[in-house]
C-alpha cells in the first residue's frame, strides 16, 4: 500500500522557503506529543491551544494525577524560596510537559529514526491545530515579551522597546509594532523561537501529511475528526473558547506598520492556512479601563519576576565579590542595572 506521506530521511533537505529548513524540520519532531496507545501523533504549535492539548494527552496516557501531584510539589517548593509569589504565578512557571515525559517517556519518540517512522506510518492519525497569526503572535508578544517571562527577554536586552513601560491602549500599540521590528529586522530572532516562529516552519506540510489541520477558531473540525476515526465516546481536546481576555488582540492595538509587518513576516501562514491578511474584528472587546486595569496587574507580576531575578543574580554577584573576580562582578552588575533597573537595589 502507498503510504500517505512522504517524509525524507535527509533532515537536512533545505526547502525553497527557507535557509533554516533543517532547524524547523527538526521543530516538527521534537514539538511532537505521541499516543501509542490510540496512534496518535500531534504536532504541538505554540500559542495555539498547545497547552489544552497536550493536557488533554496526558489524561489519554493516565498519568493526569501524578503529574499534577508533582506540579503543585514544585509549586510549593518555588513559593517557599520566593514568598512573594502567589500560588497561580508559581504553577505558571513549571513546565508540566516535562515532568509528563520524565513519568511517560514514552509520550514522546525516543528517536529520530522512529519519529520519521510515527511520521511516515499509515497506522498514525496525525493532526496539529493553527491559529490566525494576528491573533497568535500577539498573543505572544503579551504573554512572552510584555509579561517578562524570564526565559526570552534575553532576545531582547539591546532593544529600547523592552525598557518602556506599556501603561496605555496607545503603549500597547507602539511596543507591539517595536517587537515586529525586531522581527523583521532579525530573520534568526523570529525562527529561533516557537512561539513566534512561522508555523509553515513547524508543520512542514511540504514534508509531512497530516489527517487533519485545525484552526483554533474552529475546533469542530478536529472534535468530528477524532470522533470519525475512534468512535463518538472519544474524549475530545477542543471545546468552544468563550473567555474574554482584556488583552486579547484587538485591531486597536494594530498600527498601519504592524499590520505591513505581520503580512510580510507570515505571509506563508496566511495563505498556506487560508487565513485572511485583513486583520480579524472580535466582538465583545474590553473598554480602555479594563485595558488599562490588565496591564497594571501585569506590572505588577513583571516587578515580582524582576525581583525574583534580582534574589537569584545577587547571589552570584555575592559570589563574585567574596571571590574578588571584579571583571564578572562589574560585567554582571552593568547587566543587571539595565534590565532590572537601577532602583532595584544591587549588592
Amino acid at each position: 500500500m502507498e503510504k500517505r506521506v512522504s517524509v525524507s530521511k535527509d533532515v537536512s533537505h533545505r526547502c525553497e522557503f527557507s535557509p533554516y529548513a533543517e532547524e524547523h524540520f527538526s521543530q516538527s519532531f521534537t514539538q511532537s506529543y505521541i499516543s501509542r496507545k490510540y496512534k496518535i501523533c500531534y504536532v504541538v504549535i505554540c500559542k495555539s491551544a498547545n497547552s489544552t492539548i497536550r493536557k488533554w494527552f496526558i489524561s489519554l496516557e493516565g498519568i493526569e494525577n501524578l503529574v499534577n501531584e508533582q506540579c503543585i510539589s514544585q509549586a510549593n517548593r518555588i513559593i517557599e524560596q520566593f514568598p512573594e509569589l502567589s500560588f497561580e504565578d508559581a504553577y505558571k512557571t513549571i513546565e508540566f510537559d516535562k515532568i509528563a515525559k520524565r513519568i511517560s517517556p514514552h509520550i514522546v519518540a525516543r528517536s529520530m529514526e522512529e519519529k520519521i517512522d510515527i511520521f511516515s506510518s499509515n497506522e498514525y492519525f496525525r493532526f496539529t491545530v493553527v491559529r490566525n497569526p494576528y491573533t497568535r503572535i500577539f498573543s505572544a508578544w503579551s504573554d512572552k515579551v510584555l509579561s517578562d517571562k524570564l526565559a526570552h527577554k534575553k532576545y531582547f536586552y539591546d532593544d529600547a522597546f523592552y525598557y518602556k513601560a506599556v501603561t496605555t491602549v496607545e503603549d500597547i500599540a507602539e511596543n507591539f509594532e517595536q517587537f515586529l521590528i525586531c522581527l523583521h529586522k532579525n530573520s534568526d530572532l523570529l525562527y529561533k523561537d516557537a512561539h513566534w516562529m512561522p508555523q509553515v516552519a513547524i508543520v512542514r506540510t511540504d514534508k509531512i501529511t497530516y489527517d487533519c489541520i485545525a484552526r483554533l477558531e474552529n475546533p469542530s473540525s478536529l472534535n468530528d475528526s477524532l470522533k470519525e476515526r475512534f468512535g463518538s465516546e472519544f474524549p475530545l481536546p477542543l471545546q468552544e473558547r468563550h473567555n474574554k481576555n482584556p488583552l486579547a488582540f484587538s485591531t486597536t492595538f494594530l498600527t498601519p506598520r504592524a499590520q505591513g509587518l505581520m503580512q510580510e513576516l507570515y505571509r506563508d501562514d496566511f495563505r498556506t492556512f487560508g487565513y485572511s491578511e485583513v486583520p480579524p474584528t472580535q466582538e465583545n472587546c474590553a473598554t480602555r479601563v479594563e485595558i488599562e486595569e490588565a496591564l497594571r496587574g501585569i506590572l505588577e507580576k513583571r516587578l515580582q519576576w524582576m525581583m525574583k531575578e534580582r534574589n537569584v543574580l545577587s547571589g552570584k554577584l555575592a559570589y563574585y565579590r567574596r571571590h574578588t573576580l571584579q571583571g564578572a562582578y562589574w560585567a554582571l552588575k552593568g547587566k543587571l542595572h539595565k534590565i532590572l533597573g537601577a532602583h532595584l537595589r544591587l549588592p
